[in-house]
């Protein structure tokens, strides 16, 4: 795998706390990166009472957060720019509970939330009218995640919960539906992906931190691309790889030292519960990677974990570094984000993310990086 640009390694001179104390719109002159917006509510006067999940449309420029505390779906511009609004809390046609989780944006700009608490998928049209809703289906397991791809629908489920306690594990799936929750087909199973909690032979509970998790992505034209955090490798759900570069990123191991913080962190956790500690079964190797992305333009995203050799060195602390691949699976390109930004999509040449200050208080910000814009 050859590199057809330089590597950006530059540390980025807008920080979090940069980003946290209000920056807006104004970006500092000779910075790496420049804020486009920050987004901190519908107004001024109305802030989001949680940024529960954020989603982005290239085609029509928007960028759509879900506010699940408050039960609505807030649309903006890619400028930052309110456009309209959907929901309110209830269980209602068109409303919302408080643990929605999940936003998508189809590519016909159709958009929808997966609403576990009302058990079911609702869809607004480009305009904010409510066009469709249908329920979960709760027999496939706990959903996890649902992301658009193309028009179809594509959801994570998890083994039920009451399998996993009469010991009969499952596995991780990738299940497609049309936007109507029709045509239900089987797209991929995680086989190589152990749960975080099981029951061992003497029925008592354990519990895997730093576990493999499945990770996948999916875009516009129905692509769909699946691997897992302890592998630098991902493949197409049809088993062709489509990118890989496990010959230049090397896990890295657990120590013992890492291995009794872990320990300590669940005995205090089991202390303030009142209950008792539970098996740990540590990994081997700490995760490789962080989270994956394809962009409008179908270069894909991986966030590889960089792991400090100060301070903390546990899932984290790791540095936001991103590859960049094209379609062919070719490593074209290296950047930094700030710390505390938490990539949820792109618009243009901007990225869009999720911040929370120091004060807890949620909002998305949208900013450009000179190294993307200029290439």
């Amino acid at each position: 795998m050859s590199l057809r640009r330089s590597l950006f390694s530059g540390a980025l001179l807008i920080s979090v706390a940069t980003i946290s104390s209000g920056l807006e719109a104004q970006a500092q002159t000779g910075d790496l990166a420049r804020v486009v917006a920050k987004i901190s509510g519908w107004s001024p006067s109305e802030p989001f009472g949680a940024v529960s999940d954020v989603v982005t449309s290239d085609r029509f420029q928007r960028v759509y957060v879900l506010d699940a505390m408050n039960g609505e779906i807030s649309v903006f511009s890619a400028m930052g720019e309110p456009l309209f609004r959907v929901g309110r809390t209830g269980q209602g046609p068109g409303e919302i509970s408080k643990v929605a989780r999940n936003l998508f944006v189809f590519d016909d700009g159709t958009f929808g939330v997966a609403d576990l608490g009302n058990q079911r998928i609702t869809i607004w049209d480009q305009d904010g009218a409510v066009v469709d809703d249908w329920g979960i289906p709760l027999t496939e397991g706990t959903p996890v995640d649902w992301r658009a791809s193309g028009r179809r629908l594509v959801a994570e489920f998890s083994p039920p919960r009451l399998a996993l306690l009469r010991g009969a594990g499952g596995h991780n799936k990738l299940i497609s539906f049309n936007s109507d929750g029709t045509d239900r087909r089987l797209l991929f199973e995680f086989r190589d992906v152990d749960p975080l909690l099981s029951f061992g032979p003497d029925r008592k509970l354990v519990t895997r931190p730093m576990a493999e998790l499945p990770i996948w992505a999916t875009d516009h034209k129905g692509r769909v691309l699946v691997g897992r955090t302890g592998s630098y490798e991902l493949q197409e759900v049809s088993g062709r790889t489509a990118l890989s570069r496990t010959e230049s990123v090397q896990p890295r191991p657990v120590t013992e030292a890492m291995k009794g913080r872990i320990r300590k962190r669940f005995e205090n956790a089991a202390a303030g519960q009142g209950q008792p500690v539970p098996e740990i079964d540590y990994p081997e190797f700490l995760p490789l990677v962080g989270g994956v992305l394809i962009l409008p333009s179908g270069e894909v995203l991986i966030r590889h974990r960089e792991y400090t050799e100060a301070g903390s060195d546990l899932p984290g602390s790791e540095g936001l570094l991103w590859d960049v691949f094209d379609e062919s699976g070719t490593l074209i390109q290296s950047f930094r984000l700030p710390g505390g930004f938490v990539l949820k999509g792109a618009v243009g040449r901007s990225f869009v993310g999720r911040v929370q200050d120091e004060f807890d208080i949620p909002s998305v910000v949208i900013l450009q990086l000179k190294s993307w814009v200029d290439r």
